[in-house]
């Protein structure tokens, strides 16, 4: 069987060799050093760097004259280790969701205008959702990302609504920022999200937002995901008292365990 190659993007390459070079020459390169050790034109060279700088993922040294991987940087890396420590201490609490539910699990963290799955735990029924991990889902389609919409900070929220661009994954996604802002409403005084087939045809999902501490904004969402041919009101309601003992359990081992989150 043939396998296709994607061709690199340059643009994309170019930044990430700039970025690998000044690491492995200790965090520390001047311009001259890049010129030469990337082959790049110095005019090409300037434009990636100011656009770099201006992003925060390479900082000039002007003492020194050189430059340094930026805080934007560093910045990731924190993210990924956060939501990789939320997710060790979720783990424990999903599997213990699905055994009391039969439904599947996950912990999803918020990653910019996505949530993305960090670790999940399948139910043993034929009929289920898989809880594969690393998949990415958009704030406004799925449960845990409405319950961290409904549970960010007011500025936080309309900033991203601001931008929002609403695509219809299915006949029942939201169909307005107006018709999600109502839903978002509701959501933050019940607590629970529910994803009505909006995501994914034939699955409703039910989700609450993980705060690090009290006040705090949500650093990601606990869902438990049923097909919709499964779905009842007494699962739902089974569904939504297990989420929000999870939740307290969650939150009370983030703060134990003292995860820092950037």
């Amino acid at each position: 069987m043939q396998t296709t190659t994607t061709p690199p993007v340059k643009s994309a390459e170019r930044t990430l060799d700039l970025l690998e070079f000044i690491g492995r020459n200790g965090n520390a390169a001047s311009q001259a050093d890049l010129v030469v050790g990337l082959g790049v034109p110095k005019g090409s060279l300037s434009k990636l760097l100011a656009t770099m700088r201006e992003r925060g993922y390479v900082a000039f040294d002007a003492e020194a004259k050189v430059y340094r991987l930026g805080p934007a940087v560093f910045a990731l890396v924190a993210q990924g280790q956060a939501a990789a420590d939320v997710a060790t201490l979720a783990l424990p609490v999903l599997q213990w969701a699905t055994e009391v539910t039969g439904e599947a699990s996950s912990y999803t963290a918020l990653r910019n205008d996505e949530m993305e799955r960090m670790c999940g735990v399948d139910s043993e029924q034929p009929l289920s959702y898989r809880m594969n991990n690393h998949k990415r889902f958009p704030l406004y389609s799925s449960s845990g990302g409405k319950a961290v919409l409904a549970a960010m900070p007011k500025p936080m929220r309309d900033a991203y609504l601001s931008r929002a661009k609403l695509q219809k994954l299915t006949p029942s996604t939201v169909p307005s920022v107006a018709a999600l802002r109502t839903q978002l409403a509701g959501i933050a005084q019940d607590g629970v999200a529910v994803s009505r087939n909006e995501h994914t045809q034939g699955v409703i999902a039910l989700a609450v937002a993980i705060r690090p501490a009290e006040g705090e904004p949500p650093v990601g969402a606990i869902t438990i995901v049923v097909p919709d041919a499964r779905f009842d009101a007494k699962l739902e309601a089974l569904c939504r008292k297990t989420l929000k003992t999870a939740r307290a359990r969650i939150e009370k081992a983030i703060q134990m365990a003292g995860v820092q989150h950037g």
